[in-house]
Protein backbone atom coordinates (compact mmCIF):
# COMPACT_ATOMS: atom_id res chain seq x y z
CA UNK A 1 0.00 0.00 0.00
CA UNK A 2 2.17 2.92 -1.53
CA UNK A 3 1.13 6.36 -2.34
CA UNK A 4 -2.37 8.07 -1.64
CA UNK A 5 -6.33 7.93 -2.30
CA UNK A 6 -9.46 8.20 -0.72
CA UNK A 7 -12.15 6.73 -2.39
CA UNK A 8 -15.02 4.85 -1.44
CA UNK A 9 -16.58 0.75 -0.37
CA UNK A 10 -18.26 -0.37 -2.99
CA UNK A 11 -19.85 -3.77 -4.16
CA UNK A 12 -17.81 -5.41 -7.12
CA UNK A 13 -21.40 -6.10 -8.73
CA UNK A 14 -22.19 -2.54 -8.89
CA UNK A 15 -19.40 -1.80 -10.92
CA UNK A 16 -20.97 -4.19 -13.89
CA UNK A 17 -22.40 -2.95 -16.62
CA UNK A 18 -26.32 -3.68 -17.68
CA UNK A 19 -27.63 -2.76 -14.54
CA UNK A 20 -31.10 -1.39 -14.31
CA UNK A 21 -30.38 1.36 -11.13
CA UNK A 22 -28.37 4.31 -11.56
CA UNK A 23 -25.61 4.79 -11.66
CA UNK A 24 -23.83 2.04 -11.53
CA UNK A 25 -21.31 -0.09 -14.05
CA UNK A 26 -20.00 2.49 -16.63
CA UNK A 27 -21.74 5.15 -15.23
CA UNK A 28 -19.94 4.78 -11.18
CA UNK A 29 -16.91 4.58 -12.73
CA UNK A 30 -17.61 8.02 -14.48
CA UNK A 31 -18.44 9.34 -11.70
CA UNK A 32 -15.52 8.25 -9.15
CA UNK A 33 -13.13 9.84 -11.51
CA UNK A 34 -15.51 12.82 -12.10
CA UNK A 35 -14.77 13.18 -8.41
CA UNK A 36 -11.62 12.71 -8.15
CA UNK A 37 -11.70 8.85 -5.82
CA UNK A 38 -8.85 7.22 -6.68
CA UNK A 39 -9.13 4.32 -4.10
CA UNK A 40 -12.07 1.58 -3.64
CA UNK A 41 -12.61 -1.19 -1.06
CA UNK A 42 -14.12 -3.87 -2.64
CA UNK A 43 -16.83 -6.77 -0.88
CA UNK A 44 -16.08 -9.67 -2.65
CA UNK A 45 -19.85 -10.29 -1.99
CA UNK A 46 -22.36 -8.33 -0.15
CA UNK A 47 -24.54 -9.57 2.69
CA UNK A 48 -27.33 -11.63 1.63
CA UNK A 49 -26.95 -10.67 -2.38
CA UNK A 50 -29.17 -11.55 -5.22
CA UNK A 51 -26.97 -15.60 -6.34
CA UNK A 52 -27.71 -14.29 -9.95
CA UNK A 53 -25.86 -10.98 -8.88
CA UNK A 54 -22.85 -12.52 -7.28
CA UNK A 55 -22.64 -15.22 -9.50
CA UNK A 56 -22.24 -12.55 -12.47
CA UNK A 57 -18.60 -12.18 -11.26
CA UNK A 58 -18.00 -16.03 -11.50
CA UNK A 59 -18.67 -15.65 -15.33
CA UNK A 60 -16.54 -13.13 -15.98
CA UNK A 61 -17.59 -10.26 -14.08
CA UNK A 62 -14.05 -10.15 -12.14
CA UNK A 63 -12.01 -9.21 -15.14
CA UNK A 64 -14.43 -6.32 -15.77
CA UNK A 65 -14.52 -4.99 -12.44
CA UNK A 66 -10.31 -4.74 -12.22
CA UNK A 67 -10.10 -3.68 -15.74
CA UNK A 68 -12.51 -0.46 -15.76
CA UNK A 69 -10.28 0.31 -12.05
CA UNK A 70 -7.24 -0.26 -13.98
CA UNK A 71 -8.60 2.15 -16.85
CA UNK A 72 -9.43 4.77 -14.63
CA UNK A 73 -6.10 5.26 -12.99
CA UNK A 74 -7.77 3.31 -9.52
CA UNK A 75 -6.71 0.88 -6.96
CA UNK A 76 -8.09 -1.53 -4.93
CA UNK A 77 -8.43 -3.18 -1.84
CA UNK A 78 -10.41 -6.52 -1.99
CA UNK A 79 -12.25 -7.48 1.56
CA UNK A 80 -12.36 -11.58 1.10
CA UNK A 81 -15.88 -12.78 3.36
CA UNK A 82 -15.23 -16.14 2.94
CA UNK A 83 -18.47 -16.58 3.62
CA UNK A 84 -19.02 -16.82 -0.01
CA UNK A 85 -17.83 -19.70 -2.25
CA UNK A 86 -16.47 -18.45 -5.66
CA UNK A 87 -19.53 -19.29 -7.28
CA UNK A 88 -21.47 -16.73 -5.42
CA UNK A 89 -23.18 -18.75 -3.18
CA UNK A 90 -23.40 -18.77 0.40
CA UNK A 91 -20.97 -20.78 2.13
CA UNK A 92 -23.64 -21.80 4.94
CA UNK A 93 -21.92 -20.76 7.79
CA UNK A 94 -19.85 -18.08 10.12
CA UNK A 95 -16.03 -18.00 10.95
CA UNK A 96 -15.43 -18.17 14.46
CA UNK A 97 -12.80 -15.10 14.17
CA UNK A 98 -15.62 -13.22 12.71
CA UNK A 99 -18.71 -14.49 14.91
CA UNK A 100 -21.33 -12.88 17.02
CA UNK A 101 -19.69 -10.98 20.42
CA UNK A 102 -18.97 -13.68 23.13
CA UNK A 103 -18.50 -16.12 20.61
CA UNK A 104 -15.24 -18.49 21.53
CA UNK A 105 -12.01 -19.58 18.50
CA UNK A 106 -14.03 -22.85 17.71
CA UNK A 107 -17.94 -22.79 18.80
CA UNK A 108 -20.52 -25.78 17.77
CA UNK A 109 -21.46 -24.90 14.11
CA UNK A 110 -19.13 -22.85 12.75
CA UNK A 111 -17.14 -23.12 9.71
CA UNK A 112 -13.76 -24.28 9.63
CA UNK A 113 -10.96 -22.31 9.31
CA UNK A 114 -9.55 -24.16 6.39
CA UNK A 115 -13.12 -24.35 4.97
CA UNK A 116 -13.05 -19.86 5.04
CA UNK A 117 -9.58 -20.29 3.55
CA UNK A 118 -10.45 -22.46 0.99
CA UNK A 119 -13.36 -19.94 -0.08
CA UNK A 120 -11.20 -17.07 0.14
CA UNK A 121 -8.20 -18.89 -2.34
CA UNK A 122 -11.47 -19.93 -4.50
CA UNK A 123 -12.19 -16.15 -5.30
CA UNK A 124 -8.33 -15.25 -5.71
CA UNK A 125 -7.98 -17.99 -8.16
CA UNK A 126 -11.01 -16.66 -10.15
CA UNK A 127 -10.01 -13.20 -10.09
CA UNK A 128 -6.61 -14.70 -11.31
CA UNK A 129 -7.65 -16.80 -14.21
CA UNK A 130 -10.13 -14.41 -15.13
CA UNK A 131 -7.02 -11.80 -15.71
CA UNK A 132 -4.83 -14.11 -17.58
CA UNK A 133 -2.72 -16.00 -15.16
CA UNK A 134 -1.90 -12.57 -13.29
CA UNK A 135 -3.34 -10.29 -10.88
CA UNK A 136 -4.99 -6.84 -12.20
CA UNK A 137 -2.18 -3.93 -11.52
CA UNK A 138 -5.30 -2.17 -9.68
CA UNK A 139 -5.69 -4.70 -7.30
CA UNK A 140 -3.34 -2.96 -4.45
CA UNK A 141 -4.55 -5.28 -1.06
CA UNK A 142 -6.11 -7.74 0.58
CA UNK A 143 -8.36 -7.93 3.81
CA UNK A 144 -9.44 -11.86 4.79
CA UNK A 145 -11.70 -10.82 7.36
CA UNK A 146 -13.92 -7.54 8.29
CA UNK A 147 -13.38 -6.95 12.15
CA UNK A 148 -12.33 -10.21 13.58
CA UNK A 149 -11.81 -10.78 16.99
CA UNK A 150 -7.43 -10.50 17.51
CA UNK A 151 -7.60 -12.47 20.57
CA UNK A 152 -4.45 -15.11 21.53
CA UNK A 153 -7.33 -17.74 20.60
CA UNK A 154 -7.96 -16.43 17.08
CA UNK A 155 -4.60 -15.00 16.43
CA UNK A 156 -3.54 -18.46 14.78
CA UNK A 157 -6.67 -18.62 12.61
CA UNK A 158 -5.43 -15.19 11.48
CA UNK A 159 -2.22 -15.68 10.61
CA UNK A 160 -3.10 -19.05 8.74
CA UNK A 161 -5.45 -17.16 6.55
CA UNK A 162 -2.91 -14.05 5.80
CA UNK A 163 -0.37 -16.74 5.26
CA UNK A 164 -2.67 -18.61 2.65
CA UNK A 165 -3.38 -14.98 0.92
CA UNK A 166 0.29 -14.13 0.53
CA UNK A 167 0.91 -17.81 -1.19
CA UNK A 168 -2.11 -17.23 -3.37
CA UNK A 169 -1.09 -13.32 -4.45
CA UNK A 170 2.49 -13.41 -3.65
CA UNK A 171 3.64 -9.47 -3.46
CA UNK A 172 0.65 -8.03 -2.80
CA UNK A 173 0.01 -6.65 0.93
CA UNK A 174 -2.75 -8.41 2.97
CA UNK A 175 -4.43 -7.44 6.29
CA UNK A 176 -7.11 -7.73 8.27
CA UNK A 177 -10.15 -5.32 7.49
CA UNK A 178 -10.36 -3.71 11.32
CA UNK A 179 -10.74 -5.48 14.50
CA UNK A 180 -12.39 -5.97 17.92
CA UNK A 181 -10.47 -7.24 20.57
CA UNK A 182 -12.17 -8.35 24.19
CA UNK A 183 -12.51 -5.50 26.96
CA UNK A 184 -10.25 -6.46 30.05
CA UNK A 185 -12.79 -5.42 32.45
CA UNK A 186 -16.54 -6.24 32.09
CA UNK A 187 -18.05 -8.32 28.73
CA UNK A 188 -17.92 -6.75 24.51
CA UNK A 189 -14.95 -5.52 22.90
CA UNK A 190 -13.27 -2.17 21.95
CA UNK A 191 -13.78 -1.77 18.16
CA UNK A 192 -10.63 -0.59 15.77
CA UNK A 193 -8.85 0.96 19.47
CA UNK A 194 -5.57 2.07 18.64
CA UNK A 195 -4.54 0.88 22.40
CA UNK A 196 -5.52 -2.81 20.80
CA UNK A 197 -3.19 -2.28 17.49
CA UNK A 198 0.11 -3.99 19.28
CA UNK A 199 -2.00 -7.59 18.66
CA UNK A 200 -2.74 -6.64 15.17
CA UNK A 201 0.36 -5.49 13.46
CA UNK A 202 2.14 -8.21 13.30
CA UNK A 203 0.06 -10.21 11.60
CA UNK A 204 -0.14 -7.38 8.61
CA UNK A 205 1.67 -5.84 6.11
CA UNK A 206 -0.44 -2.53 6.60
CA UNK A 207 -3.37 -1.67 9.04
CA UNK A 208 -6.53 -1.20 8.27
CA UNK A 209 -8.63 0.77 10.45
CA UNK A 210 -12.09 1.58 10.62
CA UNK A 211 -12.83 5.10 12.18
CA UNK A 212 -16.52 6.29 13.19
CA UNK A 213 -16.09 9.08 14.81
CA UNK A 214 -19.88 9.50 16.63
CA UNK A 215 -20.17 5.61 17.01
CA UNK A 216 -19.65 6.05 20.50
CA UNK A 217 -22.10 7.68 23.30
CA UNK A 218 -22.42 11.25 23.24
CA UNK A 219 -19.39 12.77 25.33
CA UNK A 220 -16.81 15.97 25.10
CA UNK A 221 -14.76 13.16 22.97
CA UNK A 222 -17.70 11.58 20.50
CA UNK A 223 -20.55 14.44 20.13
CA UNK A 224 -23.73 13.34 19.32
CA UNK A 225 -25.14 12.25 15.92
CA UNK A 226 -27.22 15.68 15.39
CA UNK A 227 -23.95 17.62 14.67
CA UNK A 228 -23.56 19.21 11.64
CA UNK A 229 -20.22 20.50 12.70
CA UNK A 230 -16.66 19.10 11.50
CA UNK A 231 -14.71 20.61 13.64
CA UNK A 232 -16.51 18.86 16.64
CA UNK A 233 -15.08 15.49 14.98
CA UNK A 234 -11.52 16.48 14.07
CA UNK A 235 -10.19 16.24 16.77
CA UNK A 236 -10.98 12.77 17.33
CA UNK A 237 -10.18 11.52 14.10
CA UNK A 238 -6.52 13.43 14.53
CA UNK A 239 -6.04 12.11 17.80
CA UNK A 240 -6.99 8.37 16.66
CA UNK A 241 -4.77 8.46 13.44
CA UNK A 242 -1.57 9.74 15.19
CA UNK A 243 -1.86 7.04 17.54
CA UNK A 244 -2.56 4.17 15.41
CA UNK A 245 0.31 5.70 13.04
CA UNK A 246 2.40 5.24 16.19
CA UNK A 247 1.32 2.12 17.20
CA UNK A 248 1.87 0.78 13.50
CA UNK A 249 5.55 0.79 13.93
CA UNK A 250 6.14 2.24 10.74
CA UNK A 251 3.51 -0.01 8.37
CA UNK A 252 1.31 1.80 6.15
CA UNK A 253 -1.60 2.87 7.68
CA UNK A 254 -5.15 2.41 5.32
CA UNK A 255 -8.68 3.79 7.07
CA UNK A 256 -11.23 0.83 5.58
CA UNK A 257 -14.09 2.22 6.42
CA UNK A 258 -15.30 5.94 7.77
CA UNK A 259 -18.42 7.88 7.70
CA UNK A 260 -21.66 8.82 9.34
CA UNK A 261 -25.20 8.48 9.32
CA UNK A 262 -27.38 10.44 7.67
CA UNK A 263 -30.77 9.24 8.89
CA UNK A 264 -32.17 7.98 5.69
CA UNK A 265 -33.38 4.52 4.58
CA UNK A 266 -34.81 3.02 7.66
CA UNK A 267 -33.78 0.12 9.17
CA UNK A 268 -31.54 0.15 12.74
CA UNK A 269 -28.56 3.01 11.48
CA UNK A 270 -31.26 5.05 10.38
CA UNK A 271 -33.21 5.00 13.81
CA UNK A 272 -29.75 5.87 15.95
CA UNK A 273 -30.16 9.36 14.35
CA UNK A 274 -27.84 11.43 12.28
CA UNK A 275 -28.65 13.96 8.94
CA UNK A 276 -27.25 14.36 5.70
CA UNK A 277 -25.77 17.58 7.24
CA UNK A 278 -24.30 15.67 9.92
CA UNK A 279 -23.01 12.54 7.59
CA UNK A 280 -21.57 15.75 5.47
CA UNK A 281 -19.59 17.30 8.96
CA UNK A 282 -18.16 13.64 9.73
CA UNK A 283 -16.97 13.01 5.92
CA UNK A 284 -15.85 16.05 6.17
CA UNK A 285 -13.64 15.67 9.55
CA UNK A 286 -12.14 12.42 8.37
CA UNK A 287 -10.80 12.88 4.97
CA UNK A 288 -9.10 16.62 6.26
CA UNK A 289 -7.50 14.84 8.45
CA UNK A 290 -6.23 12.16 6.44
CA UNK A 291 -5.06 14.50 4.11
CA UNK A 292 -3.28 16.64 6.74
CA UNK A 293 -1.68 13.43 7.92
CA UNK A 294 -0.81 11.84 4.55
CA UNK A 295 3.10 12.54 5.07
CA UNK A 296 2.81 10.30 8.49
CA UNK A 297 2.29 7.21 7.24
CA UNK A 298 -1.57 7.42 5.85
CA UNK A 299 -2.06 5.87 3.17
CA UNK A 300 -5.93 6.96 2.66
CA UNK A 301 -9.29 5.50 3.12
CA UNK A 302 -12.40 4.79 1.79
CA UNK A 303 -15.71 5.73 2.99
CA UNK A 304 -18.54 3.40 4.06
CA UNK A 305 -20.12 3.23 1.75
CA UNK A 306 -20.82 4.65 -1.97
CA UNK A 307 -24.26 2.92 -2.72
CA UNK A 308 -26.21 0.03 -1.50
CA UNK A 309 -25.56 -2.88 -3.38
CA UNK A 310 -27.11 -4.48 -6.09
CA UNK A 311 -29.25 -7.81 -5.28
CA UNK A 312 -29.58 -6.63 -1.60
CA UNK A 313 -33.27 -5.42 -2.68
CA UNK A 314 -32.47 -2.12 -0.58
CA UNK A 315 -32.23 1.25 -2.52
CA UNK A 316 -30.87 3.73 0.35
CA UNK A 317 -29.34 2.87 3.67
CA UNK A 318 -28.55 5.78 6.52
CA UNK A 319 -24.04 5.18 5.34
CA UNK A 320 -24.48 5.46 1.85
CA UNK A 321 -23.45 8.67 -0.29
CA UNK A 322 -26.04 7.87 -3.36
CA UNK A 323 -29.04 6.18 -2.65
CA UNK A 324 -30.68 4.42 -5.82
CA UNK A 325 -34.22 6.05 -4.98
CA UNK A 326 -35.84 9.88 -5.07
CA UNK A 327 -33.25 10.96 -2.22
CA UNK A 328 -29.95 10.35 -4.73
CA UNK A 329 -26.57 11.63 -4.12
CA UNK A 330 -25.74 13.20 -0.49
CA UNK A 331 -24.02 16.57 0.43
CA UNK A 332 -21.29 14.01 2.06
CA UNK A 333 -20.53 12.72 -1.22
CA UNK A 334 -19.71 16.28 -3.09
CA UNK A 335 -17.44 17.29 0.16
CA UNK A 336 -15.36 14.31 -0.38
CA UNK A 337 -14.80 14.93 -4.09
CA UNK A 338 -13.27 18.44 -2.95
CA UNK A 339 -10.85 16.91 -0.44
CA UNK A 340 -9.82 13.95 -3.14
CA UNK A 341 -9.00 16.76 -5.50
CA UNK A 342 -6.76 18.94 -3.12
CA UNK A 343 -4.91 15.14 -1.76
CA UNK A 344 -1.47 14.91 -2.70
CA UNK A 345 -0.04 13.51 -5.97
CA UNK A 346 -0.91 9.53 -6.11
Amino acid sequence: MAGFGLGVDVAPINLLPGQSLQPTGPALIDLLVRDHLTQVRLLDSPPAPDIAQAQALAAGGWKTVFGELQHAGMRAVLLLSGAYRADGAPAGGTWAPEGPPGASASPVGAMPTATWIADEKAVLTQIRSQNGGSFPPALAGIEVANEPTVDPSTIPDLAQAIAAAHAEAPGIPVTIGGWRAPKTKGQGFLYNDPSTAPAVVPLVDFVSAHLYPDNAVPSRQHPDRSSTDPSAFAAYARSFLQALVADAKGKPVFVGEFGGRSGLGGGPAASQGGSPAHQQAVVQAVADVLVSEADHGLTGGTAWWLEPALGTHTTCDSFALICLDANGAQPALSTLALIANSAPDK
